[in-house]
């Protein structure tokens, strides 16, 4: 529920004034580095809220944030998400390919800065998540027997 939150307040902030997709960093990011599998409901609603507040077809950002994470899930099978650059190379990878989609789809303009704006705030997002899951979320302790 606290992730939703997030979510809404990143579509909110990220349709004002900021003009990186902030939700496509959060979602990326949180898919790959915790294991919880609701995601693909947050991504639905945070895509149809997106949608809505920027005036765009309702369902475009909800399928994307739908495709998208359900990549992440299975490159989170993977062993090369256990290590932070190459997750977010692949998060570079992915928002290379929306920037594409929102061109052909949508006519919205392509530029390289901000896929590289992204590529080093899902790196830091992931940096952020792997040392807040690391040290204050708390693990179920083992016993011996």
């Amino acid at each position: 529920m606290r992730f939703l939150i997030i979510l809404l307040l990143a579509a909110l902030v990220q349709s004002s004034f900021l003009p990186i997709n902030l939700v496509l960093v959060f979602l990326v990011c949180k898919v790959m580095m915790t294991k919880q599998e609701h995601y693909l409901t947050l991504s639905f609603v945070s895509g149809l809220f997106l949608g809505f507040l920027q005036l765009i077809n309702l369902g475009f950002y909800a399928i994307v944030f739908l495709i998208v994470s359900k990549i992440a899930q299975i490159f989170r099978s993977s062993p090369l998400s256990a290590n932070v650059f190459t997750v977010s190379a692949l998060a570079g990878a992915i928002f290379l390919a929306v920037a594409a989609v929102e061109k052909l789809i949508l006519g919205i303009s392509f530029h390289y800065t901000k896929i590289i704006y992204e590529t080093l705030s899902a790196l830091l997002t992931c940096l952020f998540i792997y040392l807040w899951e690391d040290r204050f979320v708390s693990k179920p302790l083992k016993l011996r027997d």
